[in-house]
């Protein structure tokens, strides 16, 4: 009788991503389906199939984890933003837009309204010690270099006070509409009169 062969067992559906990544994805999982203050390393620990040892080898602590998913997080809202307004013409017309999309992804992101819930992590988030405030910095840098370069952009402007009053005013509308219920066309005026136009060399452009 030959020898019969090794049936090789389907691929496990973590063979092919590193144990980072699987300990990202279980918290990613863990935060979305219960509460983030109240979820464990014991409870992404579970999630993934790891030992709570192996977890702490890569992140030292739970805010440690959290962090680096509030900055892939960041990152990856970022690139939806510019991607939602790439098709809009003219620099003022792009960032009035942008802000709305962002303000309603803060609307429903659980760590864009942990952000903007907590005074203190608003605070770091315009604060260029921060490393939130950096990556956010980076993400409007060559949107906001394209327009220097056109002359959209008052060009007595610096990049640091430009970023920092955009994200300030994200997060006072976000404080806004916690109270106040605004239609899409009413935020996007907000922004267009108050936020924008006084960052235009012709501020005439944007009506």
């Amino acid at each position: 009788m030959p020898p019969t062969s090794r049936i090789r067992a389907p691929d496990s559906p973590y063979d092919h991503k590193s144990t980072r990544e699987r300990i990202v994805e279980a918290a990613y999982r863990v935060f979305r389906s219960s509460d983030i203050d109240k979820a464990t390393i014991g409870d992404i620990a579970l999630e993934a199939k790891l030992s709570r040892a192996t977890i702490y080898k890569h992140f030292v602590s739970k805010g440690a984890l959290l962090h680096h998913i509030s900055e892939l997080n960041l990152r990856r809202i970022h690139r939806e933003i510019l991607e939602s307004v790439s098709h809009t013409q003219g620099f003022a017309e792009k960032l009035t837009e942008a802000l709305l999309v962002a303000t309603k992804i803060a609307q429903t992101d659980i760590y864009t309204r942990r952000i903007f819930n907590s005074i203190e992590a608003a605070s770091r988030s315009a604060n260029p010690r921060y490393s939130d405030y950096k990556l956010t910095r980076e993400s409007w840098r060559p949107f906001l270099e394209r327009a220097w370069e056109t002359g959209e952009l008052s060009k007595d402007l610096e990049l640091d006070d430009v970023v920092i009053w955009l994200t300030l005013s994200l997060v006072m509308m976000y404080v806004r509409l916690m109270t106040v219920k605004l239609t899409d066309r009413k935020i996007r005026a907000y922004f267009a009169r108050y936020v924008v136009r006084p960052l235009l060399s012709s501020p005439s452009v944007l009506k």
